[in-house]
């Protein structure tokens, strides 16, 4: 990427990006002898706050990648934090990226 281009990313997509890759880091870890718990995921992200002008007038959040910066005017950049708690949708319990220990690992 030059610098100075913008690359935009919805932040659904992100969200989305992270969810999949978590679930990726479980299946992975499935039958390995040390667990993670996931308490919580914090992520502090740059973004961009933007109007369209046409249609509805919605506004969007836009995940600026590294480096990028905005030089449109109508567009503000914000520095955000989101603090995430991963839990199961089918037991309602925190994720694991692993099994659980089958036996009690050795200190050598």
């Amino acid at each position: 990427m030059p610098d100075g281009e913008k690359i935009e990313i919805p932040l659904g997509e992100m969200i989305e990006t992270l969810r999949q890759e978590l679930q990726v880091a479980q299946a992975q870890g499935t039958g390995q002898p040390i667990a993670f718990e996931i308490d919580k995921v914090e992520l502090e992200l740059q973004i961009v706050v933007s109007r369209k002008k046409s249609g509805d007038g919605k506004i969007a959040f836009w995940v600026l990648s590294v480096g990028g910066g905005v030089e449109n005017r109508g567009e503000s950049t914000h520095k955000i934090k989101l603090s995430l708690s991963p839990v199961s949708s089918r037991t309602g319990g925190r994720v694991k990226v692993s099994g659980q220990a089958e036996q009690p690992l050795s200190r050598e």
